[in-house]
Formats: C-alpha cells, sequence, structure tokens
C-alpha cells in the first residue's frame, strides 16, 4: 500500500510537471498557446504563428493578415496613440462618402474604449496634443481599405443569407518612432445576429463590425502583452 501510494504520488508530480511545462508560453519558438481565457470570461484565439525573417505571422482566425516584430510585446509602453482613421476608399456616392466619414470617427471611439478597457496602457489617446510629456509611446494608424454600403433593400428579401450587408476592411499599422512593430488587416460584412434582420440601417452594421474588430485586435495586444492565460 505504502509503495503504491508514493507512485501515484510521482506519477501526480510528474503529470503536474508536465502540465506546467506545457502551459508555458516560449516567445522565442513557434510553438506557441493558440487559445486564452480572456479578463471578461471569454475565449480569445489568435492562432498559430510562423517566423519571418522580422518577426511573425500569425495566421489570426479573425484578421485577414497579423505581423508582429522579433522580441516585441506591446510592454513597457505608458501611452497608445489613436491617430485619426485614414479611408483609400474612392468612387463612392454621396450616402456612401457619409458613411465612411462616420467609420472613421467610429473606429478611432471603438478603439480606444477596448484599449482602455483591456487596461494594456496608462494612457490611450485620440490627439497628439494630449500625449503627456516624455511618454513612451506605441502609435496606431489604421486605414479604410475596402467599402461598400450595403442594400436594405437586398436585406429585407435575403438578410438571413448575408445578402445586402455592408462591407467594411482596415489595414492597421502601430509603430514605435516611426518603426512598425504591429500590423494587421480585418475585414468584417455584418457579423452581427442582429445584421441579418431587415431592421438594422447600414451604418449601425458597421459600427457593430468595427466593435467586432476593435474586440479582435485589443485581444491579440492582451494576449502578447501576457494579459490573459493560455487555455492549451
Amino acid at each position: 500500500m505504502k509503495t503504491g501510494t508514493f507512485l501515484k504520488g510521482v506519477a501526480s508530480t510528474c503529470v503536474l510537471i508536465l502540465w506546467a511545462t506545457g502551459c508555458a508560453t516560449d516567445k522565442s519558438t513557434e510553438h506557441f498557446p493558440t487559445k486564452y481565457n480572456t479578463t471578461d470570461s471569454r475565449v480569445a484565439e489568435v492562432g498559430p504563428r510562423k517566423r519571418t525573417d522580422d518577426g511573425w505571422t500569425f495566421k489570426e482566425p479573425h484578421m485577414n493578415k497579423c505581423w508582429i516584430a522579433a522580441d516585441f510585446d506591446f510592454t513597457g509602453y505608458d501611452t497608445l496613440y489613436l491617430a485619426p482613421t485614414l479611408s483609400e476608399v474612392t468612387g463612392q456616392d454621396e450616402d456612401a462618402r457619409r458613411m465612411i466619414e462616420i467609420s472613421k470617427d467610429a473606429v478611432v471611439v471603438e478603439y480606444s474604449r477596448l484599449f482602455r478597457v483591456r487596461n494594456l496602457f496608462a494612457n490611450v489617446v485620440t490627439s497628439e496634443t494630449n500625449i503627456p510629456p516624455g511618454a513612451h509611446v506605441l502609435k496606431l494608424e489604421q486605414t479604410i481599405i475596402e467599402f461598400q454600403k450595403g442594400s436594405a433593400g437586398a436585406r429585407i428579401w435575403a438578410g438571413e443569407f448575408g445578402a445586402g450587408q455592408p462591407v467594411l476592411a482596415l489595414a492597421g499599422k502601430m509603430t514605435d518612432g516611426g518603426k512598425p512593430v504591429f500590423t494587421y488587416e480585418a475585414r468584417r460584412s455584418g457579423t452581427s445576429a442582429g445584421a441579418r434582420l431587415a431592421i438594422m440601417r447600414s451604418d449601425d452594421i458597421q459600427i457593430q463590425d468595427i466593435r467586432s474588430m476593435a474586440l479582435d485586435v485589443s485581444d491579440f495586444v492582451a494576449v502578447i502583452a501576457g494579459k490573459y492565460t493560455p487555455r492549451n
């Protein structure tokens, strides 16, 4: 009985050691957990990563492209500056241009809100004049690279199948003193359940899509900064 108890204790100790080893995040290898428990009881997924000459590319399931510089983890900075959103979309009618302007403002509002919620930086500012003197700053510039205003009529007839949904795609670049440290591209087209209902306006659908992108980008930053615990 004593021998059996001893062996069980050894086995349990080995399991605990292996579990702890497997859960550790090695930032220098491709063996990186892909799923994490967030601080608000969700699951964030960043996908597998692959080494490049100048950093890491992630196959992030919520982004079209995702890259961070080598040995960079978003820590050591006290201020995040969210620059005004730009747009490279042209050839739109007046209503579409109005929606683009709304989306440009919404990007700054939603991203700043969620970065503040994540508590990743002491200061999240949307104007250069609000950057504290001597601050260690990361700058996030974002550009609308694709836009479609959608069709309310098409959503009435086939909205539940995705017809008539507006489209918005963003390209983001985060820099430290002008040097890129994180880039991404993300695209949304009526991701919320409410978007499938004909009663929602295209403006409101796109704001929800922006919130979805802001959620996933801020989750990714929180994962790399070590704010979330790995699940695998």
